[in-house]
């Protein structure tokens, strides 16, 4: 590599700040509403998973295969996670 090239670097959106501090309620299961994630990209979203799991999450990528990519939020900290869509059960 020539001294003046820069080696790639990939660019991960990192969420801006901790989410909400409040905890929704429950809401309606993915099933049965017309959701595409594509529309939570870039936002603070509150999960409710099929193993009864509920986390904060700052979604940055889909996949074709219907694959999440973000953050999970663990009481003080970001995790870089990835889910199914057949994982999640209900978002806010």
């Amino acid at each position: 590599m020539n001294i003046n090239e820069q080696p790639d670097i990939i660019d991960i959106p990192y969420p801006p700040s901790p989410p909400p501090v409040i905890t929704p309620h429950y809401s309606r299961t993915l099933t049965d509403l017309p959701v595409d994630l594509k529309n939570y990209l870039y936002t603070y979203v509150y999960l409710w998973t099929t193993d009864d799991g509920s986390f904060w999450m700052y979604p940055i990528s889909i996949t074709p295969d219907n694959k999440l990519y973000g953050y999970q939020w663990n009481r003080n900290s970001w995790r870089l996670v990835e889910l199914d869509r057949s994982q999640i059960d209900s978002l806010f």
